[in-house]
């Protein structure tokens, strides 16, 4: 009997421990979060403090009042200061009005939605140059995910103009199964390693640009002008990628994906002199024009771009009629852009996402911060605090 009683007390003794640690990470969280304080002890019993392996803390956002917040600014803005453990806000079915940022202080945050279909942020920004600025949603942050939610920019003037329905400034960031609706700069992908699994992609003059190292993976892309007569205003634009410099390491890489829609456009046009775009295995259907690329902002210096289908099919894949400018991209460098590891996972962040089969892997603790995420940090560096990007988008149609 004295062994079993002494199995028992040592159980028991574990069990307090377990619960004071939660305790202690339970009094951390709330004294560093004014908002969450306002809970009562039955309403913290409700939505569960600890959950799905790597998850450290849920919020849940509610519009009828059944969460923690109503808005989901306000469930983001309770987040601590330089957090370092994911925190997940649950964002519940609804259509949510509201322009939303997450910080760059604000790091490893997870926002999930009910579907893309049922759960949707929206507003109505957009019109002069500082185009970042008029997004729906942006991300200052690094190391941030959602998941089954769409972002949309409904600001519809009387002729076409940039208003982002997301702006990205945040390294280590990735979206699975969302939505991205708009008309112009419709998914502002301006700095860091990006992932877009699965995602649908809406616009017209644009709509994927920016600076930044991105990986879009079975993703749908639809051109369509919205409530614009595509006949006045042409064939529309998908990308305009912008790398500055040979050096860079950015670029686009369409991997499986498919290009639909219901207006006339071109794969891209180049937005800086070293442009690099890809589109692998993808198919494309007869929206894209027969040059597929067009000069765009660096006409007279195409030599320098590398824009490349490899592998696509459909009837828009017909390459006989491509243009003849830019260069073509060396098949070392074409299998580093086609390898995701080698191309954005090179630490490894996209594996230590929380995910609710997977547990985040320790290493993620003491990883030393990589060669990729420094030269990013230093590029992030030239971007005032004001958020006002320096390199106006001239984004005409």
């Amino acid at each position: 009997m004295s062994v079993f009683l002494s199995i028992w007390l040592f159980a028991l003794g574990a069990l307090a421990t377990v619960r004071a640690q939660n305790n202690a990470l339970s009094f951390n969280f709330d004294q560093s979060s004014e908002a969450m304080s306002h809970f009562s002890n039955r309403e913290r019993t409700r939505f569960p403090m600890f959950a799905e392996g790597s998850i450290y803390h849920v919020i849940v956002v509610d519009q009828s009042g059944h969460g923690h917040f109503r808005k989901l600014q306000h469930a983001i803005d309770s987040v601590p200061r330089d957090n370092h453990k994911w925190i997940k806000i649950q964002v519940r079915a609804g259509i949510y009005s509201e322009k939303v940022e997450i910080p760059i202080d604000k790091p490893y945050i997870s926002l999930v939605g009910d579907g893309r279909h049922n759960t949707v942020i929206q507003w109505s920004d957009g019109g002069g140059s500082a185009t970042p600025d008029y997004a729906t949603f942006s991300v200052s942050a690094d190391n941030f995910v959602a998941r089954r939610i769409t972002f949309k920019n409904i600001f519809y003037p009387p002729t076409i103009s940039q208003a982002p329905a997301v702006s990205l400034y945040g390294d280590k960031v990735a979206f699975y199964d969302c939505g991205f609706i708009g008309v112009q700069d419709t998914l502002t992908d301006l700095l860091g390693r990006h992932l877009f699994e699965g995602c649908y992609i809406e616009g017209y003059i644009d709509f994927i640009w920016g600076y930044g190292q991105s990986v879009y993976h079975g993703c749908t892309i639809n051109v369509t002008s919205g409530p614009y007569n595509d006949r006045i205003y042409g064939a529309g634009y998908i990308t305009a990628q912008g790398r500055e410099n040979i050096e860079d390491s950015n670029g686009f890489v369409f991997k499986y994906c498919t290009v639909v829609g219901t207006a006339f456009a071109y794969l891209g046009r180049p937005y800086q002199r070293y442009s690099r775009v890809v589109f692998y295995k993808s198919y494309l259907s007869d929206i894209i024009v027969p040059s597929g690329w067009n000069p765009g902002f660096v006409a007279g210096h195409g030599g320098s771009v590398a824009h490349a289908e490899v592998d696509c099919v459909g009837p828009g894949s017909d390459t006989s009629q491509r243009v003849k400018w830019g260069r073509n991209l060396k098949p070392n460098e074409l299998n580093l852009l086609l390898n995701t590891n080698t191309f954005i996972n090179q630490d490894n962040w996209v594996e230590n996402q929380p995910l609710p089969t997977r547990r985040m892997a320790p290493k993620l603790l003491t990883l030393r911060t990589s060669t990729t995420t420094k030269k990013i940090r230093r590029q992030r560096q030239r971007i005032p605090s004001s958020r006002s990007f320096p390199y106006a988008h001239p984004g005409k149609g």
